[in-house]
């Protein structure tokens, strides 16, 4: 058991610009069956599941550290996706182009908007990307004083998030993942079936910070819910849909963390994603 006051693991399957210090960690998730050999953290070490990355994406390396690490927080990044806790103009802008033009129905405006770029910013220079994430580690540990759980803004769909899975992925497995819901965990399904079929947002990319209390018990959620979804359906075998779980995951967290707030009454802050929008050669492609 690895014991640390904080944990904010990376995901990487491939060779990448990295970070690393006492909190922010690279971890090589799906490291038991992949054919690369990063220098990083593997999530096949202790108790694991790193040979279902395929299908579990980043979740291999969220269970590894539920599993093995001992800190008084946790979180997941991708390799080239970070929260900033910094206040970013350009982000604000967007943001609010958006939400006036949504208020006067503006629709023309709307869909010209990159609608990813209304909760993320794209960083092409490695350095100033290095530059965000020393700020992000310097800054975690004070700001998981005041919040409980850390999150991405949240990424808007242009219809309901019941709707958007089902024109982009296999609906039936989202339908099967909520009844298992509502039979296991009644008391949590209100939420889930009001953010899924009645709301248009998900907090994206299974990124997060959270204390320990509330990241044992969302890990504890998700993946026995989703181990028994398992179970219950065929993985598709293209490479895409095959992602399954990590899709789902994306639209647990909100529903998750609406009930949170109301029963435990937890402080969230959302942060911007700052994207690092960079090919490195011989680092793989983006």
């Amino acid at each position: 058991m690895l014991k640390t006051k904080g944990f904010i693991g990376v995901a990487f399957h491939k060779k990448f610009f990295s970070y690393k210090d006492d909190i922010i960690v690279p971890i090589h998730v799906g490291s038991k069956k992949s054919k690369e050999n990063l220098e990083y953290l593997k999530d096949s070490l202790g108790d694991n599941i790193s040979e279902k990355n395929k299908n579990f994406c980043e979740l291999t390396g969220i269970y590894w550290m539920w599993k093995n690490v001992d800190a008084n927080f946790y979180g997941m990044m991708h390799y080239r996706r970070y929260i900033s806790l910094e206040n970013k103009l350009g982000y604000i802008l967007k943001r609010g182009l958006y939400v006036f033009s949504r208020l006067f129905y503006l629709k023309p405006v709307i869909n010209m908007l990159d609608m990813r770029e209304l909760f993320q910013i794209k960083i092409s220079d490695k350095q100033v990307m290095e530059q965000e994430i020393k700020k992000l580690s310097e800054k975690i540990t004070r700001e998981i004083q005041k919040y409980d759980v850390i999150l991405p803004k949240k990424e808007i769909f242009n219809k309901s998030v019941y709707l958007q899975y089902k024109k982009s992925h296999i609906v039936e497995h989202l339908d099967k993942l909520l009844e298992i819901i509502k039979e296991d965990y009644e008391y949590i399904y209100p939420y889930y079936e009001k953010k899924i079929k009645k709301n248009n947002t998900i907090y994206p990319l299974n990124v997060f910070i959270m204390k320990k209390e509330y990241f044992f018990e969302y890990s504890q959620f998700i993946f026995d819910v989703l181990f028994k979804l398992e179970k219950k359906i065929k993985i598709p075998s293209d490479a895409y849909q095959m992602r399954v779980f990590g899709f789902l995951s994306e639209r647990m967290m909100l529903p998750f963390i609406e009930y949170l707030k109301d029963k435990k009454n937890i402080n969230v802050k959302e942060g911007v994603i700052l994207y690092l929008d960079r090919k490195e050669k011989n680092e793989g492609n983006i």
